[in-house]
């Protein structure tokens, strides 16, 4: 339903007579909002919980996100959390058991000095999981620095410095394993799009 001006609030409930997971039947239920105020900023949250026979505790899943979009600056944070029973039998879930927190800022000017270059990007993200105890499982840092031309094309390199923790052999190819450990590594992408202006002239 809507609310205020440029708000949405709702809420969610399912039923399955014959659960696919235990025996007995499952629920879910849940209620959002979409807050948006003033010109750029934006509250989304949710809240849901399922019931399952013969599940119990950690059947629940949350995130509050913040956004701020102006032209100039730019800033989000997140956090996101999926209990190991969370179980949406009438839905889809990627992954479960685990807290995910993001922050991002932004500052992309106008250089009036440069008549060529129509806005500038300096982004920075952060990107942390755990599982429901918290031990870590994740974490991304990403610094990014892009350009807007005139004429439309785009540039931009970004590094990326990752870890991933595997507390099972994880099998990439037949007999091929990435054994159980810590892994760090890093990413670097570089990239530049163009936009090609076609102009036909028909002659009758």
């Amino acid at each position: 339903r809507d609310i205020l001006r440029r708000s949405t609030i709702g809420i969610i409930g399912t039923n399955r007579s014959v659960s696919v997971e235990a025996p007995g039947s499952n629920q879910a239920f849940g209620v959002d909002a979409n807050l948006s105020f003033y010109q750029n900023v934006n509250l989304d949250t949710y809240y849901a919980r399922t019931t399952t026979s013969g599940f119990s505790g950690r059947d629940e899943s949350y995130r509050a996100a913040f956004n701020y979009a102006a032209d100039r600056y730019g800033a989000r944070a997140q956090h996101l959390a999926v209990g190991e029973n969370f179980n949406p039998e009438i839905g889809f879930l990627r992954r479960n058991d685990f807290r995910q927190s993001q922050a991002s800022l932004r500052f992309s000017p106008r250089p009036r000095s440069i008549e060529a270059i129509r806005k500038v990007y300096f982004t920075g993200r952060f990107d942390y999981i755990t599982n429901w105890e918290n031990r870590l499982e994740s974490r991304e840092v990403q610094g990014n620095f892009g350009m807007e031309l005139e004429n439309g094309d785009t540039w931009s390199v970004a590094y990326e410095r990752k870890f991933e923790f595997l507390d099972e052999d994880f099998e990439i190819s037949d007999g091929i394993f990435i054994p159980v450990g810590a892994y760090h590594f890093s990413n670097v992408r570089a990239g530049y799009s163009c936009v090609f202006n076609l102009l036909l002239t028909c002659l009758s």
